[in-house]
């Protein structure tokens, strides 16, 4: 096993406070393994009193950099062990978690959006003093059933804050704009929307034209995939479609999105994006330069790259 993944288990054991059970659940690894490259590192000095990771400094200093270049007010950057896309995400949800519990106070609302990797934060939240109420960002994708979809991320972090959630009965894109109209009179939506704009903290996946999940959830057609590339869309936070440059691009898809705007985002004292992994470079290069985001959770190969690219 290489240098950089027993220092990242020392890390996640003692300064995260992880078990071994969950390290193992989270690498990919047996609880067994685990538990034998903790005594190596004790073994090759890593461990002592504290962990004594290579690359903190580094790390730190991507966090400056991304804030400073972007103007965020938080950026938060984890060193991941070589490893799959979805290790990735789990290593970044993981930190995702750990920003929200930081971030959070009690009695707040936390709004959110969907995603893989946004569901992996929630898994890793913790169950503490805190009761969150939680209320979706955007209205529901396609018809099948996924736990990273925005019902299911809502229902299950309001259960692990303790606190109630808010659906956002209506898909989020819809036919045509005069059904978007009618939904947007309905009082009940018209509640969770404002729900929506008055909360604390959103957390926001961003997703990436590359591998699109838009399409495989039956949101919009591969059709209107191709349209949208055409425009220069790298991503999308919340369905607001972006280019490269940051810039949002529009398309008749926009008169047909239920849920918050780009200025009801803004608006919001916290809007975290969570994201990272290789096919989310571009995405994560547009999604801070949008202004849609004060604050990003990514790992450190993709806040490199971000910061390596005009």
């Amino acid at each position: 096993m290489d240098r950089k993944t027993i220092i990242r288990i020392a890390q996640l054991y003692y300064n995260e406070d992880l078990t071994q059970q969950e390290i193992a659940d989270l690498m990919g690894l047996s609880r067994i393994t685990i538990s034998t490259l903790l005594k190596k590192a004790r073994e090759m000095g890593i461990i002592q009193i504290h962990v004594i990771p290579d690359e903190v400094e580094t790390v730190e200093e991507l966090e400056k950099a991304l804030a400073g270049r972007f103007g965020l007010k938080q950026a938060v950057v984890v060193q991941c062990p070589p490893g799959p896309e979805d290790q990735i995400k789990k290593h970044i949800g993981m930190a995702g978690a750990r920003f929200l519990e930081r971030t959070l106070k009690d009695g707040d609302t936390l709004a959110c959006s969907w995603g893989r990797t946004l569901w992996e934060t929630a898994s890793f939240i913790k169950p503490g003093n805190l009761r969150i109420n939680v209320v979706q960002l955007n209205g529901g994708l396609g018809q099948i059933s996924d736990k990273s979809l925005p019902t299911e991320l809502a229902k299950h972090l309001a259960h692990v804050f303790g606190g109630s959630y808010y659906y956002l009965h209506a898909p989020g894109i819809v036919g045509n704009p005069g059904i978007k109209d009618a939904l947007l009179s309905d009082s009940a939506i018209q509640g969770t929307i404002s729900r929506a704009k008055a909360a604390t903290v959103a957390a926001c996946g961003i997703g990436s034209i590359i591998n699109s999940a838009l399409v495989e959830f039956g949101c919009i057609s591969a059709g209107q995939l191709d349209q949208l590339r055409a425009l220069g869309v790298v991503g999308d936070i919340c369905l607001r479609f972006f280019g490269r440059d940051g810039r949002l691009r529009r398309s008749e898809l926009d008169e047909r999105i239920i849920g918050l705007s780009a200025e009801d985002l803004r608006a919001i004292p916290c809007v975290v994006g969570i994201a990272g992994g290789p096919s989310k470079h571009e995405a994560l290069q547009g999604a801070l330069r949008s202004g849609l985001l004060n604050a990003v959770v990514t790992d450190a190969e993709s806040a490199r790259a971000v910061l390596n690219t005009e």
